[in-house]
């Protein structure tokens, strides 16, 4: 006949085969004979599961979040196995749970006693377990969304109590509400306010868990890798091996192209962008470092109240103030270099003067005048005065019609338009010679001897460009012994 003891061992041993270490663990009080251990039931839950919490503490602007988990914190069976178990006594235990209110956990365990009444003087823990980690869902009557808003009570019942539950406790659970609760629940939570992060942060160690011992398929080097060796983006959860998207990650943050680290297998539109410690996870110290200052000065750069100090050895970010509709200038001020700007011309602030237009800016401004409505043509003329940016636009186009049709006395740099005639140009003002193709200096004594020159890049080009009639009979050297000479027109 088998002994309570034997009976002991070979239950262990079964529950220790069944579960892994981190599920079931036991051990044996060599003095008293006692054993005691613990057992970590992992709830199966239905997908999709939502988890809801109810803010109560703004009562004017109550608000509500909801979160699509896949595991729950697990329910803790702590037993000892009398000496005289299973033949004549129980194993004592308790529960302990975070998302279980007390009033579940007390039904918990008198299902638990049931359980040991119907098979009394047989091992019971195995039944225990099972019932835990498979049927308690259906038992509570628990289901989606599961509202953890009132789980933690503001004060706990004695277990020799029989009061009436205020009607704060646990409505899922109203027709149990005279029942006393029991005194080998516990709930494993200091308060209500850390419950849902608690319920989030195990869900997420469950999922990186279950991620880490699954394998993946690399789509860029196409060789299968356990998770822990593997990164996946969140927003599409496309997974890729480590090494492929490190020396992805590296390549695009040396290019300065922060924005590009997408995930390879989705469209370029797409926003599936890798998370920053994603990216410090991956890459070395130094290459973050740039991808850190980099994404930094990109949405500083969307930012309308955000520019960087005008000077070239500073260049550090600078808050500025929105600058009011009717404002002539707006001032910055660098923090790092004390460096007191205009944030319009980005020279040294000058306070209601019109700002200085720069030469190389002329044309941008011309430009954005002429595209501006009404509105954006008065704004620009209070900035920088009206007379002032009129001018600088028809000098603009003048400038670009004297660079277009005339060129400049290689003596005098007076601007010079040629109309008609020959490419031996006087200066009407300074009476210089030249040549029109070249823009050499012609001897005064014979100007023509450029054009006749053999080693002149100008040779036999006296009239080339030039309109001549088709006159057979008219030769070249009747222009070269002529005493009128083609004049430049000043312009």
């Amino acid at each position: 006949m088998t002994t309570d003891r034997e009976a002991q061992e070979d239950e262990i041993l079964a529950l220790t085969s069944i579960y892994d270490d981190d599920s079931f663990s036991s051990s044996l009080d060599d003095t008293t004979g006692v054993t005691s251990g613990s057992f970590s039931a992992l709830l199966s839950i239905p997908k999709p599961f939502i988890v809801r919490f109810r803010n109560k503490l703004n009562h004017e602007n109550p608000s509500t979040e909801e979160h699509n988990i896949e595991s729950l914190p697990p329910l803790m069976l702590s037993f000892e196995l009398p000496v005289d178990y299973p033949s004549q006594s129980p194993p004592s235990f308790n529960l302990t749970c975070k998302w279980l209110s007390l009033r579940q956990l007390s039904r918990a365990c008198c299902h638990l006693d049931e359980l040991w009444r119907s098979n009394c003087g047989e091992v019971i823990l195995f039944l225990w377990t099972s019932f835990l980690q498979d049927e308690l869902f259906d038992f509570l009557q628990i289901t989606s969304p599961l509202d953890l808003t009132e789980v933690v009570p503001h004060r706990i019942v004695p277990s020799d109590s029989l009061r009436q539950s205020s009607e704060s406790d646990n409505d899922d659970l109203d027709d149990e509400e005279d029942d006393p609760l029991d005194s080998r629940a516990f709930q494993d939570i200091a308060c209500q306010t850390f419950l849902m992060p608690a319920v989030l942060e195990h869900d997420q160690l469950q999922r990186e868990a279950k991620f880490n011992s699954t394998m993946f398929s690399c789509a860029v080097c196409l060789v299968e890798k356990p998770g822990k060796v593997c990164m996946q983006f969140v927003q599409c959860g496309h997974t890729f091996c480590r090494e492929c998207m490190k020396n992805f990650f590296e390549v695009l943050i040396k290019d300065g192209n922060v924005k590009g680290l997408l995930c390879p297998n989705c469209p370029a539109d797409t926003d599936s962008h890798a998370h920053p410690a994603q990216v410090k996870d991956l890459v070395s110290a130094s290459v973050f470092q740039r991808y850190d200052r980099l994404l930094l000065q990109t949405a500083m750069d969307t930012m309308s109240d955000v520019m960087y100090c005008p000077r070239a050895m500073c260049g550090c970010p600078v808050l500025v103030d929105a600058a009011p509709p009717d404002s002539v200038t707006v001032m910055g001020s660098c923090a790092h270099c004390h460096f007191v700007f205009c944030v319009f011309c980005k020279g040294t602030y000058h306070g209601v003067s019109p700002c200085k237009i720069k030469s190389e800016e002329v044309k941008r401004l011309r430009e954005e005048y002429l595209a501006c409505d009404e509105k954006g043509k008065k704004s620009m003329e209070k900035r920088y005065g009206r007379v002032v940016i009129r001018k600088v636009i028809e000098d603009s186009f003048t400038e670009e019609w004297l660079q277009e049709y005339s060129k400049r006395c290689p003596n005098c740099k007076t601007h010079i338009q040629k109309i008609d005639g020959c490419n031996k140009m006087t200066c009407s003002k300074c009476n210089c010679f030249f040549c029109w193709i070249c823009g050499c200096v012609l001897s005064r004594a014979n100007p023509y001897q450029h054009f006749s020159d053999t080693r002149s890049g100008c040779f036999n080009q006296l009239f080339h460009g030039a309109m001549v009639d088709d006159d057979p009979f008219l030769q070249e050297e009747d222009f070269l012994d002529d005493d009128e000479d083609e004049d430049g027109l000043l312009v």
